[in-house]
């Protein structure tokens, strides 16, 4: 009998696990039932029945229930996790009994010469053939797939790191057809941050069409530009959710319009049309809320209740070292723009390494002057330095940079500024004083229309001790 005569009638079977970072133990845990962009597209590419799927949270699974459990081919998801959590897996489950083949699917990590480097070294202990999925996962996945059932050489597979290719990455790399991804609730969460309601994590786009701030590996992960869902599958997935009894839908894009307002504009005209009632949350670059003004009343209409705006500094100097290409001011008038319309916001913050304190404390001032201490998302939030990107090769310029974890790729650094640095310990030793304050849980909340008079009262007692320890640490480094 033939291999592929062989593998006909029989699935292939893929287990998946799902990383978790211990903080989120109390928070959520998946449904098994979840329906990931990659499960999607294999269930569009290849014949009913032909893959199936196995979802394994790793915090809650137990090895031993999985001792005579036999897949072709394992997955590990390892996206924003870092490697710490990928090496608890590698080493306390029986991978090479489990499967033939073994897979890291995480851009944050491969992207990164340094991660692959780690990560390989551990795949090579499991016993089993090991590889890394390099960017996008969908065509390596099913190349895999199309390697165990028609015999498809390893070797043709794109965006597929094997051992005997080094460090160098994939002999050919694919982007994904968005096309083939119906519809996609990348994560269901219950009770997210002791939330009595459900919500969808989903994606509608990939990548960043700017892709070039210096802090950042988004334009790598997902081997650069932007690109989006198709309009019709957007609109099937809200349909699916709806009537799933969804009740808030996280969209955690990156770059939810993509600088292509045309398609916004559809996509907004699309969702009004088909009725949607499913408030949702979606982050845009200052200069396309100025540039796109016009379309914010129709999302608003179409369910937009809360945009995340990534601000990450209130200095000028700053500004243009993140080379966001965005000024102060332009954050400062997109600010503006979703006032006048009623949108509420939150705006990310970034702690520069390099900067010093009377840049923190013009930020400082202009958040009180604008009256944005509810806004963010943290006040005190130290940059992590990643290995490749425009920020590391700052860092070391500055003669700050000191080793990199192997658990989480970030850099150790002592900030430029000492003071900065004790501004941050100021942060760290409040919120162990005052454990109740949890600043994202406020922006949560704030996203589906949840605050409290109690919880703004906190958090504005937070940010006016922090505000008033910077500028006493400024002034006694002044004699």
């Amino acid at each position: 009998m033939s291999f592929m005569a062989a593998r006909s009638t029989i699935p292939v079977r893929i287990a998946m696990f799902t990383l978790r970072e211990n903080y989120e133990l109390e928070n959520h845990r998946m449904n098994p039932e979840t329906v990931s962009p990659l499960e999607g597209y294999l269930g569009t590419t290849f014949p009913p029945g032909q893959v199936e799927f196995t979802h394994i949270d790793s915090c809650y699974a137990n090895p031993q229930d999985f001792l005579n459990e036999t897949f072709d081919i394992v997955g590990i998801n390892a996206h924003w996790r870092g490697i710490g959590p990928v090496k608890e897996v590698l080493r306390n489950w029986p991978l090479s009994s489990m499967a033939k083949y073994v897979f890291i699917e995480g851009s944050y990590i491969d992207c990164l010469k340094s991660g692959r480097e780690v990560i390989m070294g551990l795949l090579r202990e499991t016993g089993a053939d090991a590889f890394i999925v390099y960017g996008e996962p969908e065509p390596a996945v099913s190349g895999l797939i199309e390697h165990i059932v028609y015999g498809r050489g390893l070797e043709t597979i794109p965006n597929l790191v094997r051992p005997e290719d080094g460090w160098q990455g994939p002999g050919q790399t694919e982007r994904t057809d968005l096309s083939k991804i119906p519809y996609q609730p990348y994560q269901y969460l219950t009770d997210l941050m002791s939330f009595p309601f459900h919500t969808f994590h989903v994606e509608t786009s990939r990548g960043c069409h700017y892709g070039r701030c210096t802090f950042c590996t988004d334009a790598r992960m997902w081997m650069g530009g932007w690109r989006g869902y198709p309009t019709e599958n957007i609109v099937s997935l809200f349909e699916d959710m709806r009537h799933n009894r969804v009740d808030y839908a996280f969209i955690f894009d990156k770059d939810f319009w993509g600088n292509d307002l045309t398609r916004a504009k559809a996509l907004a005209a699309a969702l009004i049309e088909s009725g949607n009632s499913i408030p949702y949350t979606v982050a845009l670059r200052a200069d396309e809320i100025i540039a796109g003004e016009d379309l914010l009343p129709s999302f608003k209409e179409s369910g937009l209740a809360f945009v995340f705006v990534g601000a990450e500094t209130f200095s000028e100097s700053v500004a243009r070292r993140y080379n966001k290409g965005i000024t102060v001011a332009d954050t400062l008038r997109a600010i503006q723009i979703l006032r006048k319309h009623q949108i509420d916001f939150g705006l990310g913050y970034i702690i520069d390494p390099v900067g010093s304190l009377e840049e923190l404390v013009e930020s400082l001032e202009v958040v009180r002057r604008h009256r944005l201490w509810g806004h963010l998302s943290s006040i005190f939030n130290a940059m992590e330095i990643r290995n490749g990107t425009g920020y590391e090769m700052i860092a070391r310029k500055a003669g700050i940079l000191g080793q990199r974890n192997d658990d989480n790729l970030l850099h150790e650094y002592e900030f430029a500024d000492l003071r900065v640095g004790t501004v941050v310990e100021v942060s760290k030793d409040w919120l162990r004083q005052v454990p109740h304050i949890n600043v994202f849980l406020l922006l949560a909340k704030r996203m589906t229309h949840r605050v409290t008079g109690r919880d703004q009262h906190e958090y504005l007692k937070y940010y006016h001790y922090l505000h008033v320890s910077t500028k006493l640490i400024l002034t006694s480094s002044h004699p």
